[in-house]
């Protein structure tokens, strides 16, 4: 039987050439995705040029509940899989707070990965996993204010990426020790940068970050580094790792604060706590 591999954001980006390569490479590719229609138009774009093996399941990271939810979901339509690759991620071009009270990016980038370690971690263990997180080096640009960050209220053009990225590697690297004698591992991964749909924006701004981005890799070029995550058996039991592209790299020091990460982990764990107590 073909491995299974699972997406988060798929159907875009270095997540849907991720998903491509790995279909070309004979994996079964299952990408979450909140759109239905584009993920069938995304498939169906595959199909025609010959790639198949990607199917989708429907799952929204931008709450808490449709985290939970999604992960609910996976756990019934895939609950076999040889890697999980948490890819969806958001570049907010203005402040947006959700259904929770919360900023948006904070949740897809941050809360929502978080939610679904914890919720899928049994079938990690039980798969012997690979847990791939696309990480970003702009994190060392993160600031260190977990409640501002929460709420939007330091929201920032450049920096709220960057601090929501901040957060989300501390958790993964919070888990690859919580994990450690455990058949499954985490890894995180700046894949390069990227010309992608990220932090698109209209006018004056917008062009000039569509001229910068053709001096990016291109998705398929971004992608192949993630993928070696997934596929080479160098990697097979290697955890808490950060790789920049293909190189093993040390994390900054503002990711290795003990007192702000031990804040990062406690917030994540008593937000995502707020679906059970509605």
């Amino acid at each position: 039987m073909k491995k299974t591999v699972i997406i988060t954001g798929g159907n875009r980006g270095i997540g849907a050439a991720m998903a491509e390569a790995l279909a070309a490479a004979g994996y079964a590719v299952k990408i979450v995705c909140r759109s239905r229609v584009r993920a069938e138009e995304f498939i169906a774009s595959t199909r025609a040029r010959g790639i198949t093996g990607i199917d989708f399941i429907e799952g929204d990271l931008s709450t808490i509940a449709s985290s939970i939810e999604t992960a609910d979901r996976i756990r019934a339509g895939a609950p076999a899989f040889h890697a999980f690759v948490h890819n969806a991620a958001l570049w907010p071009t203005k402040k947006f707070i959700n259904a929770d009270g919360l900023e948006q990016s904070f949740v897809t980038n941050h809360l929502a990965p978080f939610i679904l370690n914890r919720r899928l971690e049994d079938l990690f263990t039980a798969n012997r996993a690979r847990v791939v997180q696309i990480s970003a080096g702009l994190y060392i640009a993160g600031k260190r204010d977990c409640a501002a960050t929460a709420s939007g209220d330091n929201y920032s053009l450049m920096k709220t990426y960057a601090t929501t990225k901040l957060h989300n590697l501390i958790a993964t690297m919070r888990f690859a020790e919580l994990w450690k004698g455990k058949p499954v591992t985490i890894n995180a991964i700046h894949p390069g940068v990227v010309n992608t749909a990220l932090g698109e924006m209209k006018g004056f701004g917008g062009t000039l970050l569509r001229l910068l981005k053709k001096l990016c890799l291109s998705p398929a070029d971004g992608a192949a580094a993630p993928v070696r995550l997934v596929t080479d058996p160098a990697y097979e039991s290697l955890s808490g790792a950060y790789f920049d592209r293909y190189k093993q790299t040390k994390l900054a020091p503002v990711a290795l604060d003990g007192e702000f990460n031990r804040a990062v982990w406690e917030q994540a764990v008593s937000l995502a706590a707020r679906a059970g107590r509605r």
